[in-house]
């Protein structure tokens, strides 16, 4: 991960499933009485940082989630419920 990236996290994001119109241009945003935010202003939100976090990254967190938390969750369950669980 590139220090750019690290020194983002935890990441700040805007979200918004609205359109709305910023300087003769539609882009996504969120209205408030004092302005508009664009939530890929990267001067307000991190979204574009996260977007492309996870453009480059979700094989790993797939592989992470897979072969560490999934993983963990089963041995967890099977020491816990293992005896319950035999067929005859």
């Amino acid at each position: 991960m590139s220090v750019f990236l690290q020194d983002s996290i935890p990441f700040a994001v805007i979200g918004s499933t609205s359109q709305v119109e910023v300087n003769g241009r539609k882009t996504r945003g969120r209205v408030y009485p004092w302005g508009v935010i664009d939530i890929q202003d990267e001067q307000y939100s991190d979204f574009v940082k996260l977007k492309t976090f996870l453009s480059l990254h979700m094989q790993d967190l797939k592989d992470a989630t897979n072969e560490i938390l999934y993983e963990n969750y089963r041995a967890t369950y099977l020491t816990k419920y293992g005896d319950s669980l035999r067929f005859e």
